[in-house]
């Protein structure tokens, strides 16, 4: 994606609603019982219409990015709250009705929790290991897809986000080409990182394929030693 250009919050407010459709429901509906029939007191009708200016204020933004919803979504759910308890209220639901309906409207967000908790980045773990325990602090590494350096030095103040359109480009772009000339293959042959990912580097250059070798992990290459 262009680091510069702009984008909608739409896509992130449609997830969320997908994502927890309940909750947006009673949000609507609250924002229209507090707001426009004036029901529910000045403290409720405050706080939906500071949800509203909250989520407004997200369109002028020229790129929005998801967690940016966390303040709008927290007062929404003031207003959602009570309506569901007007609701329950109104229809005289019993206890176990209740939670049978709160089960119901958690389900969809209780996936969506739980197949981001079994994600793991112990893949990405034994990388990193592997790399730290082949190289000494101030020995170079060139990373471009941030997956592996922690604590061994960068080739470049752009060690990453240097494929088109990517931060180098942007970056570019306002500094009136600062580090047009950037080049990671000469990078790596000038500096001899002693791993480099295959991100943005020509493989094919006749001294990347002489001085490194691959590892048991994909798109990671380690230099040659030297004999």
């Amino acid at each position: 994606m262009n680091q510069l250009k702009p984008f909608s919050p739409l896509k992130h407010i449609f997830n969320s609603f997908i994502e927890n459709t309940a909750f947006w429901g009673l949000a609507s509906l609250s924002l229209w019982t507090y707001l426009f029939r004036k029901r529910g007191g000045p403290a409720l009708q405050i706080v939906s219409l500071w949800s509203i200016l909250l989520l407004a204020c997200l369109f002028p933004v020229l790129r929005p990015h998801k967690q940016y919803l966390i303040f709008p979504l927290a007062l929404f759910a003031v207003p959602a709250a009570r309506q569901a308890v007007w609701l329950f209220e109104r229809f005289k639901c019993s206890e176990a009705c209740r939670s049978c309906v709160l089960v119901l409207a958690l389900i969809v967000p209780c996936c969506v929790m739980v197949v981001k908790l079994v994600e793991s980045n112990r893949p990405q773990l034994k990388i990193i290991r592997y790399v730290l325990d082949r190289t000494v602090p101030g020995e170079k590494v060139y990373d471009g897809d941030s997956q592996y350096n922690l604590y061994r030095m960068d080739l470049h103040y752009f060690w990453l986000s240097v494929q088109p359109l990517m931060g180098l480009d942007s970056y570019n772009r306002v500094s009136r080409n600062r580090f047009s000339s950037y080049n990671i293959n000469k990078m790596i042959e000038e500096k001899k990182p002693v791993f480099i990912s295959d991100v943005s580097v020509d493989m094919n250059d006749p001294y990347i394929t002489k001085m490194y070798q691959s590892t048991p992990f994909p798109h990671l290459y380690r230099l040659r030693a030297v004999e």
